[in-house]
């Protein structure tokens, strides 16, 4: 039997067995109730069979006798409305000497027989038309009021009953209908609100596994905003990182067309830059999936062309000499400390050229747009134990700083960075911007 086939099992056994036991509880009590109740009843049939039925008896024999002239010497209709009149024994005494005896009138003597134990007694003075006689009545149980008294104790009892499932019954329907209104508000796309969970059983049970089911659509439809956040982010870093190289390109272009060049070896140089931006625009279209990592965890390093580079000094000053050709081309005037000193101390890089092309096209982009053109801009080499540092430092141009940026090249920087053990810092200071690139060295095999 699979585990839902058991647990599903398991709870129908609990719901049998707590209505079996609150009807068995319930059962008990009501009986107990009409127990209580019929004894309560009897009582008080007795006293009311023994006083005021009684009384109410006497009273009309009184009656009949002075309305009926009845004389003690001729009473053979008494007989006949004693029984119609549901008394059980009547007894006439003249003088304490019994005149009449309704259950056996051959009877003289004054003594009570075993009969009389069973009824209620009582007596009263009646006026005959010849004497004044003492005449003694006996009734039996009001049996009426005494059936009353039972379908009443019965009717409270069932009552009781009904009232105490009711009872068992309200909290959960009370709680299945608020779980009812719960879901209508899940369904109505309300997620915000928990899922009331009370209690252990069954229903607490279903409802704990639709809380369950929010928390995971919560989750999904959280997934998919991320994903499509993500997206969105991997287009608009992409565009960036693409519109980059090739405003690089047109550059280029632009001054091989106006031969804004001095020497002819400048025009074959620019030639070569104009190709080598046209392999990384066609690098960077063709690993689109690749780039799509970096939105990814930053730990994670598939799809990365990770080297350690012996020379990692050199690999950094070529790679910012090319775009600080092509800036002084424009008029930006740069201070660079130990860009060219053959003296630097060497050591070892491990990161990903492509990736730390891009990198760099980044930040040099952002120096066109918001660098002050009139100041010079420095640039410095240094590493420590654990990294490599380039520092770039400008002025901000205050009239470009009035276009908002997206800043999305230098979210696109950290991710890019982050992949392979690197880090990108920003700050600004008394107007001068400067950023960071650290990358990690390595003391491992060197791979060229």
């Amino acid at each position: 039997m699979s585990k839902e086939k058991h647990s599903a099992g398991r709870i129908k056994s609990r719901l049998g067995t707590e209505f079996i036991l609150s009807v068995f509880g319930a059962l008990i009590l009501s009986c107990g109730l009409f127990f209580v109740l019929y004894l309560c009843g009897a009582k008080t049939v007795t006293w009311y069979s023994r006083t005021v039925y009684l009384n109410g008896k006497l009273e009309q024999v009184a009656d009949y006798v002075e309305s009926s002239k009845m004389s003690t010497e001729d009473m053979s209709s008494l007989s006949k409305w004693i029984n119609r009149n549901d008394i059980k024994i009547l007894r006439v005494f003249v003088d304490s000497e019994r005149v009449f005896n309704s259950d056996d009138p051959a009877e003289n003597s004054i003594s009570y027989d075993e009969s009389e134990n069973n009824y209620y007694w009582n007596s009263t003075e009646v006026r005959f038309t010849d004497n004044v006689a003492s005449v003694w009545v006996a009734v039996g149980r009001y049996d009426r009021l005494d059936l009353i008294f039972t379908l009443i104790s019965a009717v409270v009892a069932l009552l009781f009953f009904a009232f105490l499932i009711y009872w068992f019954m309200h909290g959960r329907i009370s709680y299945i209908n608020a779980l009812s209104s719960e879901v209508t508000e899940i369904e109505n796309g309300m997620l915000e609100k928990a899922v009331t969970v009370k209690g252990t059983d069954e229903i607490a049970e279903l409802a704990q596994s639709v809380e369950d089911l929010r928390v995971s659509f919560i989750d999904k439809l959280n997934s998919e905003k991320e994903a499509y956040a993500a997206n969105r982010e991997l287009i608009a870093a992409m565009s960036h990182d693409l519109r980059t190289p090739l405003s690089a390109l047109i550059g280029y272009l632009e001054i091989i067309e106006s031969s804004k060049y001095s020497k002819p070896e400048q025009k074959d140089e620019y030639i070569k830059k104009c190709l080598d931006k046209s392999y990384q625009i066609k690098s960077m279209s063709d690993k689109l999936f690749e780039y799509f990592t970096a939105f990814k965890n930053p730990e994670q390093r598939e799809g990365m062309g990770v080297e350690m580079y012996e020379d990692g000094f050199q690999l950094l000053a070529q790679m910012i000499s090319e775009n600080v050709y092509a800036l002084e081309d424009k008029g930006y005037i740069f201070e660079t400390d130990n860009l060219y000193d053959e003296t630097y101390n060497k050591f070892a890089i491990e990161t990903d050229t492509d990736m730390l092309c891009r990198v760099f096209d980044n930040i040099f982009s952002n120096i066109q747009k918001y660098a002050d053109k009139a100041k010079p801009i420095r640039i410095s080499i240094t590493d420590d134990e654990k990294f490599a540092s380039v520092s770039v430092s400008n002025y901000v141009n205050r009239e470009a700083l009035k276009t908002a940026s997206t800043k999305i090249g230098l979210k696109s920087c950290r991710r890019i960075l982050a992949k392979t053990g690197g880090v990108l810092t920003t700050k600004t200071e008394e107007g001068i911007f400067t950023i960071t690139v650290k990358l990690k060295k390595s003391n491992g095999a060197v791979k060229k």
